[in-house]
């Protein structure tokens, strides 16, 4: 196979792979970025219906501003700005939960002003939730904010590994292309050393052939001499004569 085409092969299926990468990637991104803000609006709204529910259960009235903050990726704090009972909360919010949806593992706690900290921490499983049992855990990081007085903090710790779970098509199909992006290296890899062994080969037919037709070319030249001596033409023709 000549250079040129090899070249044209390599660089075409380089760029390629390149642009399925691309595009896959792309995907991929998009895909856990559209996860996640749908996940995020069914948090932020579970919060809000929790907080109103939680009101009305204990007769006050909600803050108009700042009511709920997302701390960090997979915390999000609320700001009651009242006092409330734990068991009112985790009623509220296993409610608000199961309405929009969320099956979630999630721990949360409540704001202690007296003590300046996170308090009451609780670790909720989803799948043990409606039979009421749980096990405790650390308490959540308070929220650094002065108009956060009474509010209680929400984290769901396995966020990233269920949103994963829920794009294991996206990861399959990404995984059978990389495989494919591989499997294309390899073969180039398999051509190029194909390549070279064909090479070694010829170079190594041309060395033998160049060895070998110096002695033939030698004994050409002395046959033609002998031929077209008289003498050694005679000589010739009686020994054969003598050996028959």
């Amino acid at each position: 196979m000549r250079n040129t085409i090899i070249r044209r092969v390599i660089v075409l299926g380089a760029i390629a792979s390149l642009s399925l990468l691309a595009v896959q990637t792309y995907w991929v991104l998009r895909t856990w970025n559209l996860q996640e803000q749908e996940f995020n609006r069914r948090v932020n709204q579970a919060m809000l219906d929790a907080a109103n529910e939680l009101a009305q259960m204990n007769v006050f009235v909600l803050p108009p501003q700042k009511l709920v903050q997302q701390v960090s990726t997979n915390y999000w704090v609320v700001n009651v700005n009242n006092v409330f009972e734990a068991s009112d909360l985790e009623h509220v919010l296993g409610k608000a939960f199961e309405t929009q949806g969320l099956k979630e593992d999630y721990e949360y706690g409540i704001f202690d002003c007296s003590s300046d900290q996170m308090v009451r921490g609780k670790f909720v499983k989803y799948s043990t939730k409606k039979d009421g049992s749980s096990q405790e855990a650390e308490p959540l990081p308070k929220h650094y904010d002065q108009d956060f007085i009474y509010y209680f903090g929400v984290l769901f710790p396995g966020k990233s590994a269920n949103m994963l779970s829920s794009m294991w098509l996206v990861i399959g199909f990404t995984a059978l292309m990389l495989l494919t992006v591989a499997f294309f290296i390899y073969s180039i890899f398999v051509i190029l050393r194909q390549k070279q062994l064909s090479e070694l080969q010829r170079d190594f037919i041309n060395n033998m052939t160049h060895e070998f037709k110096t002695p033939i070319s030698t004994i050409n030249i002395s046959t033609d001499v002998f031929l077209k001596n008289e003498k050694y033409r005679k000589t010739l023709a009686s020994t054969v004569m003598r050996a028959s």
